[in-house]
């Protein structure tokens, strides 16, 4: 499976602000820094917890059409299902109807993924078998900064904070730095578990 981004999110969970505050630094001179360390943080904790924060869109693909189902979305919170295509037997391009599948979509810090599950009735497509002849289009993340936990905002402020504070590579010990640590722990009840 390829998972692409294709509407990346139009702001942080955090503001420069926030960041500015936390860092102790002179908010304006270091704004630009502060605003890359955001992103660089957030997409990090993204990744340790497959979760979408801020609303975005992706797009997974697929070589033939999964056997494994409900199919599980590779973000969570899960908003909708866009569409879902696939290549037919001829290479054609085609629509699969959302009448054939239901849009199973948790409440936003569920530890299970959303997942697309089968009608009744109904069959899977029958697909050319090609690399990436299976995709769907989705939403997710929890909506607007506002709705974003505190936890994980404390996460992404205490990765800005490191990295602002070494912004060069640093070994210490044999074990990951504090920050970092605390990071994870306040990110360990957002973690998407595989189902």
């Amino acid at each position: 499976m390829r998972l692409t981004l294709i509407t990346a999110p139009t702001t942080e969970p955090v503001t420069v602000e926030e960041a500015a505050l936390h860092c102790r630094c002179d908010q304006g001179a270091e704004d630009l820094l502060l605003a890359r360390l955001i992103t660089a943080a957030r997409q990090w904790a993204e990744a340790a917890t497959r979760r979408a924060f801020i609303t975005q869109t992706w797009e997974a693909r697929w070589d033939g059409c999964p056997d494994r189902w409900p199919l599980e979305l590779p973000k969570s919170p899960l908003v909708s299902v866009t569409y879902v295509k696939y290549l037919d037997t001829a290479g054609d391009e085609q629509t699969w109807a959302s009448t054939n599948y239901r849009v199973l979509a948790l409440a936003g810090n569920a530890p299970m993924p959303g997942r697309l599950a089968l009608v009744t009735g109904s069959s899977l497509p029958t697909t050319d078998g090609t690399e990436e002849s299976f995709w769907v289009r989705f939403v997710a993340g929890y909506g607007a900064a506002s709705a974003v936990p505190a936890a994980i905002k404390q996460a992404i402020l205490l990765l800005v904070g490191e990295m602002y504070a070494r912004r060069e590579e640093v070994i210490v010990g044999t074990i990951s730095t504090p920050a970092t640590m605390g990071a994870k722990a306040l990110l360990a009840n957002y973690h998407v578990a595989d189902y």
